[in-house]
């Protein structure tokens, strides 16, 4: 009975491991697609956190979560959820899902339609939130924010904060 015992445990142990080394790594699903670029340089730095992958994407390429430093040009990223982010160089951001992108520094351009609806850029000091619309947001070294309404509403509440404040664009307030 003992040795059955140790064989079956031995059997259940190898089973395992087969089944680690077959599955293979998590997968992490991609969030967006690299749509287009206008003489884009990627620099590949990771100084916040070493553990988050840092990307250098080609047009057509498909964008996982992670660091993205843009230093010269422009780049289009089309999010499966909806939303189409430009970026204009030189931008430090990092793709969080296929819903968010914080936004570390620099200037980017956000239109959504309904089913990009609740798309959300995050920043040190901010949290904007899209409501089927088009808006740009910038932050400087210092972590100051700005964020225009370019169609529609957002909804914009300090970081860390359980408040909103609806930012209207044009009369429809």
């Amino acid at each position: 009975p003992w040795t059955w015992a140790m064989a079956a445990l031995v059997g259940l142990g190898v089973s395992l491991v087969l089944l680690v080394e077959v599955e293979g790594p998590a997968r992490v699903p991609a969030a967006a697609e690299l749509t287009r670029v206008h003489e884009a340089t990627w620099e590949e730095v990771g100084e916040e956190d070493p553990n988050a992958p840092v990307l250098r994407p080609s047009p057509g390429d498909q964008v996982k979560p992670g660091w993205l430093n843009l230093t010269e040009g422009f780049a289009e990223l089309s999010f499966y959820q909806g939303a189409k982010i430009i970026l204009q160089a030189p931008v430090r951001a990092r793709v969080l899902d296929d819903r968010t992108l914080y936004l570390k520094r620099g200037k980017l351009t956000a239109r959504t339609g309904n089913a990009a609806s609740g798309f959300t850029v995050k920043t040190a000091r901010m949290r904007i939130v899209d409501q089927s619309t088009a808006f740009s947001s910038e932050v400087d070294r210092a972590g100051q924010t700005q964020v225009t309404a370019l169609e529609g509403r957002i909804r914009v509440s300090p970081s860390g904060s359980g408040g909103n404040r609806d930012q209207p664009y044009g009369t429809d307030s």
